[in-house]
């Protein structure tokens, strides 16, 4: 599944040769989609929609409306996930049902967040990757490399990043933000590599997920 402008889900069984529309119930943006397995999935949109399906996205319904502004979903399971954005961080413990907004101390817009298990997460705003080791109650911080962000494009210089992170396990990770530049970490995020800058073809890349430790792809609005 790949979400979007106005609404738009679109969904692929082939490995993306075809793509099919699926009807979402509104004309919101959406930033993100996540799935547990075929047939439960969820969608968040940047003016807060939360939505929700559970027939593999032939009906989407809206499980909420918040008042943030949501970059991105990420359910551990079928009762307990993440949603993230400008504004904070929303948790549930009950299929999305209730949204609480999390107190974690961190300032910034969160582009994405990533959890492995119950209990070990990260979360990327900015420049900056926290871990939590405990669902969410204490996060530590670690900072991407600074010299791999062009002057124009580091946060805080008037330019609107985007995001993302994924783990495969508890050491491995990586990190898109900015112009395309991606981070890598082999100890769970306690240190970062930049592995791909200054590529024309990078520009743009915001979105990355990897099934192993040695196979990912990333996308963006350029490529």
């Amino acid at each position: 599944w790949v979400a979007g402008e106005v609404g738009t889900i679109l969904y692929t069984e082939d490995g993306g040769e075809t793509w099919e529309t699926q009807e979402s119930g509104t004309e919101q943006a959406l930033s993100s989609i996540t799935f547990i397995n075929e047939k439960i999935g969820w969608a968040v949109g940047e003016q807060g929609i939360i939505i929700h399906t559970n027939d593999g996205g032939k009906t989407w319904v809206t499980r909420t409306k918040t008042e943030l502004f949501l970059l991105k979903a990420f359910f551990v399971n079928n009762q307990e996930g993440w949603a993230a954005g400008r504004q904070g961080v929303l948790n549930t413990t009950d299929g999305g049902k209730k949204w609480v907004r999390q107190n974690m101390g961190i300032t910034g817009t969160i582009m994405s967040i990533f959890f492995i298990n119950s209990r070990t997460g990260w979360v990327l705003a900015g420049d900056v990757v926290y871990r939590t080791l405990d669902g969410g109650k204490k996060w530590d911080k670690s900072e991407l490399p600074q010299s791999a962000f062009p002057v124009y494009g580091r946060p805080g210089a008037g330019v609107t990043l985007r995001g993302d992170i994924n783990f495969t396990d508890d050491k491995n990770g990586w990190a898109v933000v900015g112009f395309g530049i991606i981070f890598h970490t082999n100890d769970g995020g306690n240190t970062w590599i930049n592995q791909l800058q200054s590529d024309p073809m990078s520009y743009g890349l915001n979105r990355l997920s990897f099934i192993d430790a040695k196979k990912g792809c990333a996308s963006g609005s350029s490529i």
